[in-house]
């Protein structure tokens, strides 16, 4: 773990398009329940657990959620 992270422009970048692909499938999920699409509604939560499976090991390489940020 690196106990020391830097923040520069381009993780914010990679972590918003990460961010931003969560917020995409659950609203997709939640548009295909509304309309009672099931395997619609299935396809988003897995397009979901993806997303947010990548986020949180995004999150983990750079040392977890406690570690010491620096803003650059």
């Amino acid at each position: 773990m690196n106990p020391k992270v830097i923040v520069d422009d381009q993780l914010l970048a990679k972590y918003r398009t990460l961010l931003d692909e969560e917020e995409n499938a659950f609203n997709m999920a939640e548009h295909f329940f509304e309309e009672g699409n099931r395997r619609g509604f299935e396809e988003q939560l897995e397009r979901l657990a993806l997303a947010s499976g990548k986020k949180n090991l995004l999150i983990e390489q750079l040392g977890g959620p406690k570690t010491l940020i620096t803003l650059r």
